[in-house]
Parts: structure tokens; C-alpha cells; sequence
């Protein structure tokens, strides 16, 4: 059983598929009948996107219960005896590294684990960016890896016709005139077989030291990955693949390509080919935000993003600089006050006159004293002159004393505006993160659907998450956008019996068609269905030369516990949820209404903002239930239509 990622599954099928018996992917509808045949006649079966039951049926033979008869080996498949051919192979494949096979059958199978490591992704990365950057590098490592191993082998050849003429020989060695030139000759072509295998050492050296120079360069681009897989742990739908990484790393490039017309810089120069490496990462990492950020709630963002940056400073990532030692502890509160130092009067902050007035600041004030004793002295907490403006200022985050604002770093104007001025940490958090990352804000871009239909390849299902219990509904936005496109729109809602087979025959026929679909309520799914949706989807639609304007599979979905992994890694997931903010409301707004039902007249214009602006003040207030409203509702495209 391998577990699997895309390019080693890959690269172990064509190994596969190499070998001298003939090898096939089994369809999900027919797996019995073809494991049947493979079993009598010894090919080699492939079986992909295993779920976690296996068949009864093929249990005798997972766990090779064999019977004799005769010369003949036989196993029971169902209800039938079948001969069993020595030479089938059966490779099971799943991308569930959770996958729950019972012990039973888990005990019978040899498991190879592919999926990914941190080493891992950097090597693939490092040969992706060599592929790139210098495609000629890249293809003599490969002619230079196949021509030191077919030297290896005429050597080994050579060893073994000499040990041959050896023991087939007769009689005294010396006076055995053919089988002394037979061993001049093997001399002469092993010495140049080891000519050549050392030659093809010293030009690997050289390849692999100018490898070598992109490697940290990978090793970074890797660490972003990793700093967002803990995101499953705030919710379980956080789940991302790293095709995904590999395909923003490979954008990045393109992208870098098409805007940098100066000449590319070799792997030998210095601070030239520093700088375009340093360009690409920071555009992978910002990159690479905003994409997992148009899958996150709103609520979930700023932890996100604090966390994400952490991550790579503590991975090495080129973030080392954003964190002194103690100062994550402090902002987190890992670090508390020793016993003696807890209490009002503090030895040296109760000399502090204008703190009278600001009580339960002195312990927060405290703390930083203890642990972060330079920022301390840097804040020169006993000008009350300096800190006036900030402590009364409704946006601190802008109003640091100028004496001290060019002393601090961007996380210890964080942390000081954690102690004096709590109120303001949300704002502190958003503008240190959203300078760091090199964007505007943490929020998501707004939700453009056309945009993401052209980017993604028709193969991939996009997932709208509603928030749990919300009355939001993106079908009317899905309809009305699959008119623009001229595409025939179907809708089916799960959680009602008997609908598997009914959602599979739909998918089928809107494939065949080049029509959209969308599914409901993916959340009320059996999680069984939706494994069986990701086969039919790699097995009919991701082997075909579709292009991105056909067929769509749309999905909207709950963030519920049930969601699978692998399904949750396949799609390509965003949230459908109010904007945070009336500013950022009304942009929503504005930018999601078509052109040909906007008003046209001055009065009309002015009715239509009053209704956006109502509309925006309405679902402010209801962050503030249950003192705003009783009931949680929603109000989106469909109901501006109205």
C-alpha cells in the first residue's frame, strides 16, 4: 500500500508500469472482475484513491490464504476459486494518510509511506527551481545520473564474464593463452569503465555544488508550507494539499519571469542572484497568504496570519529578524510574573505618577519590565509627556512618541500596544502583519468568481464554506454567474435518501455535456459519497483534455468534523460570509453589482447607497448579538435583487 503524493504517485506508476508483466489502473465500477483476471493471469494491478474499507471479498487474498490443489495455488475471491498466478502484483494507493484499515488486513499489506517531509519538498522544490532557472543544469544532472549508472552496470557485466571465464577454465591458468587475453581485455575495459565512473563523479561534484546554491532558497520555500498544515487544528476544514504550494512555487517563477526583463543571474553570482531568489520567495509567501486566506473565516484570519509568520521565523525562513527571544512568549502569554512581583506596589512602576491613573496596565507593564528588560528601557515609561498623545489617541497604532517610535521594532510596537493600550491590539495585529506580509490587509480579496473559474482547472471542484447555521446561500451568485458564462446551470442538494446514485449520474451526464453543476450541503454527505465523487473526478475527468470553460463542479458545504481530508485537500476552497467592516461591506457590495441593474439617475444612486450602507450597518450590528438582534440573517446577492 503506498501512501501517496501526486508526483511520487507519478513517478512510481511509470516505474510500474515498466515492468515486463502488463499493468493496469482498475475503475472503481469493475475492481473485482479485474483483480480476478490479474490474479489468473499474474498482471499487476494498480488500485487508486483507496477508501478505508476494502472489499471482504479480497481479504483471502490481501492475507494470501492459499489452497493447494495439486501443483496449482488457489484463493477464494467472493464465491469463487481462482488460480493464483505468482507473478500479480496488486499496489493500493491512497492520499488518507489517516486511512483506518483494520489490523486484520493492515498486518498483510507492506506500507510505504510517500507522503511529504519537510527534506522532501525541498528536494522537489530545489529541482523544480533548477528546472526553471536552468533547465541546462537540470538535464545534464539527469544524462549525468543515467550515464554513471549504465557505467556501474557494463563494470558489474565485466566482473561477472571474467568470473565466468574463470570458472569454466581448465588446467594450468598461465598456459591458457585465450583466457589471458580474455582478462587483458577485461582489464583494459575496466580501467576505462573507471575512468569514466570518476570523471562522472568529479562533474556530479560540480553539478551538485551549483545545485547546492538554490538549496536554501528551497528549504525556505518549503517551511511555508508546514507553517500553514497546523491550521486544522483551529478548524477541521483547514486542510490544504501541497500541489497546491508546488503550483503557486511554479507561478511565482512565471510571473517573476515575465515582470524581471533584466538578464537572469547565474547560480555563481552573488548578491544579483540573492536578490532575485529573495524576490520570488517573498512573492511565494504573499502569494501563498492570500490563497489560504480566501478559505478562512473572518475570525479565523488575524490568528492565522500571526501564526504564519511565527511559523517561518521559528523555521528559518528569513523571519528570524520579526521575533527576539521572549518577545512570542510575552505576546502570548507563556511567560508570567515570578511570585514576589505579583501584587499592586511594584518596587519600581509605583514611582510612576501618571500610572495611577492606568491600575491594570502595571502588570501588563510588569511583564515586559521583567523579561524584556532592554524594551523597557527603550519605552521610557516615566515621560508622561511622551506617552499622553499615544494613551489618549483613538488610533495609538499611529501615535508611538517619535523619541521612541525609531528605537522599536514592528513586534515591540505590538507588544506595547498589548499592555497600555489592549483596546487597539486587534488594529496593531493587522497592520504589523499586513506589513510583513506586503499587502493591504489581512481580509480577503473580494470574491470573484470569474477570476477563480478561469484559474483553476475544471478538474478541481470549488467549495464555498457557509458559515454553521447561517441563512447565506451562493446559489442565486452561482446562477446568475453561470448565465454570464453561458453555461447551463443543475443543483441538487445532499442529505436526502437515495441520492447517491442520482449525484453520480448528474456528474456524469453535466461531464459529458460541458454543463455546471453544484452540489449542497456536501456537509450532510455521507463521507463515503464524497470519496466517491474525488474517483470519478481523477478517474473521468482528470484524464481528459478539458479545457477550463466546460464542465464545473461547484460544492457548498458547512465547516463540519465529517468533511474527509483527501476531499477537503482536493477542492479549492472559499468562504462565502460577510465582509468584516461597513467599508469593506460596501465594496463587497458594489463590486458584486452588475452594471446593467445599477441605477442610472442621481436619486436612484443615492437610494441605492442608503441601501448598502443600511444593509452594512445591520450586519455590523449583529456581531453584537444578543444586545443587537435576536436572529442571525444573512443578506446577500439574492436579496438586493428584490
Amino acid at each position: 500500500m503506498l501512501l501517496r503524493q501526486e508526483i511520487v504517485f507519478k513517478w512510481s506508476r511509470d516505474k510500474i508500469a515498466s515492468l515486463p508483466s502488463q499493468c493496469y489502473f482498475l475503475p472503481q465500477n469493475a475492481r473485482r472482475f479485474y483483480i480476478e483476471l490479474g490474479v489468473r493471469f499474474g498482471k499487476t494491478l494498480i488500485v487508486d484513491e483507496l477508501d478505508n474499507d476494502i472489499e471482504p471479498s479480497l481479504v483471502p487474498l490481501l492475507r494470501r490464504e492459499f489452497k493447494s490443489i495439486g501443483t496449482r495455488l488457489t484463493v477464494q475471491l467472493g464465491e469463487k476459486q481462482v488460480d493464483f498466478n505468482d507473478k500479480f502484483r496488486l499496489f493500493l494507493c491512497t492520499r488518507n494518510e489517516h486511512n483506518r484499515l483494520g489490523e486484520h488486513i493492515r498486518g498483510s499489506l507492506t506500507e510505504v509511506n510517500f507522503s511529504v517531509t519537510r527534506s522532501g519538498l525541498a528536494s522537489q522544490l530545489l529541482g523544480l527551481a533548477i528546472q526553471i532557472e536552468q533547465p541546462e543544469l537540470e538535464r545534464n544532472s539527469a544524462q549525468l545520473s543515467s550515464q554513471m549508472e549504465s557505467l556501474q552496470v557494463q563494470l558489474d557485466q565485466i566482473e561477472q564474464v571474467l568470473l565466468e571465464e574463470l570458472a569454466k577454465s581448465e588446467g594450468s591458468l598461465l598456459e591458457n593463452n585465450s583466457l589471458l587475453e580474455s582478462l587483458n581485455q577485461s582489464k583494459e575495459k575496466a580501467e576505462k569503465v573507471a575512468k569514466g565512473i570518476v570523471e562522472s563523479k568529479r562533474l556530479r561534484a560540480e553539478i551538485d555544488s551549483k545545485r547546492e546554491a538554490f538549496r536554501p532558497f528551497a528549504e525556505r520555500c518549503a517551511q511555508l508550507y508546514f507553517a500553514i498544515r497546523p491550521l486544522n487544528s483551529i478548524k477541521s476544514c483547514y486542510q490544504y494539499s501541497v500541489n497546491d504550494c508546488i503550483a503557486l512555487f511554479r507561478k511565482c517563477f512565471d510571473s517573476n519571469n515575465v515582470n524581471d526583463t533584466r538578464p537572469k543571474t547565474t547560480t555563481g553570482s552573488e548578491e544579483g542572484g540573492k536578490s532575485h531568489l529573495e524576490r520570488i520567495y517573498r512573492r511565494l509567501r504573499q502569494k501563498l497568504f492570500e490563497y489560504i486566506s480566501l478559505s478562512l473565516f473572518k475570525e479565523d484570519r488575524l490568528t492565522f496570519a500571526m501564526q504564519y509568520l511565527h511559523q517561518e521565523a521559528v523555521s528559518g525562513g528569513g523571519g528570524q529578524h520579526l521575533f527576539a527571544p521572549k518577545e512570542w512568549e510575552l505576546f502570548t502569554g507563556v511567560l508570567q510574573l515570578p511570585s514576589e512581583n505579583v501584587g499592586e506596589n511594584y518596587s519600581q512602576l509605583s514611582q510612576i505618577g501618571w500610572l495611577s491613573d492606568y491600575r491594570d496596565k502595571k502588570q501588563a507593564i510588569e511583564l515586559i519590565r521583567t523579561h524584556l528588560p532592554s524594551l523597557f528601557q527603550q519605552m521610557q515609561i516615566n515621560d508622561q509627556q511622551a506617552w499622553a498623545g499615544f494613551m489618549k489617541s483613538t488610533e495609538c497604532e499611529n501615535a508611538y512618541p517619535p523619541s521612541i517610535n525609531s528605537r522599536l521594532s514592528d513586534f515591540q510596537r505590538v507588544l506595547i500596544i498589548q499592555a497600555l493600550r489592549p483596546d487597539r491590539l486587534h488594529a496593531g495585529i493587522n497592520r504589523f502583519a499586513s506589513k510583513v506580509l506586503g499587502i493591504e490587509s489581512l481580509s480577503s480579496q473580494h470574491l470573484d468568481l470569474l477570476a477563480i473559474h478561469k484559474e483553476e482547472p475544471s478538474s478541481r471542484p470549488i467549495l464555498l464554506l457557509v458559515s454553521p447555521g447561517s441563512s447565506a446561500d451562493p446559489s442565486a451568485e452561482l446562477i446568475e454567474f453561470a448565465k454570464q458564462q453561458q453555461r447551463k446551470f443543475h443543483q441538487m442538494a445532499f442529505g436526502q435518501p437515495g441520492t447517491e446514485s442520482i449525484v453520480l449520474q448528474m456528474l456524469r451526464q453535466c461531464f459529458k455535456d460541458g454543463d455546471w453543476i453544484c452540489l449542497s450541503n456536501a456537509h450532510l454527505s455521507a463521507p463515503s459519497l464524497l470519496g466517491k465523487l474525488l474517483v470519478e473526478i481523477s478517474s473521468t475527468i482528470g484524464q481528459s483534455n478539458l479545457s477550463k470553460g466546460e464542465f464545473r463542479l461547484w460544492l457548498t458545504a458547512e465547516p463540519e468534523e465529517q468533511l474527509p481530508g483527501v476531499f477537503l485537500q482536493t477542492c479549492v476552497k472559499i468562504t462565502y460570509e460577510t465582509p468584516p467592516g461597513i467599508k469593506q461591506n460596501l465594496e463587497q457590495n458594489y463590486f458584486g453589482q452588475e452594471m446593467e441593474i445599477a441605477p442610472k439617475s442621481l436619486s436612484n444612486l443615492k437610494a441605492n447607497f442608503l441601501l448598502h450602507w443600511l444593509h452594512a450597518v445591520i450586519q455590523e450590528r449583529r456581531n453584537f448579538i444578543p444586545q443587537a438582534w435576536l436572529r442571525y440573517m444573512e443578506y446577500f446577492y439574492n436579496s438586493r435583487l428584490y
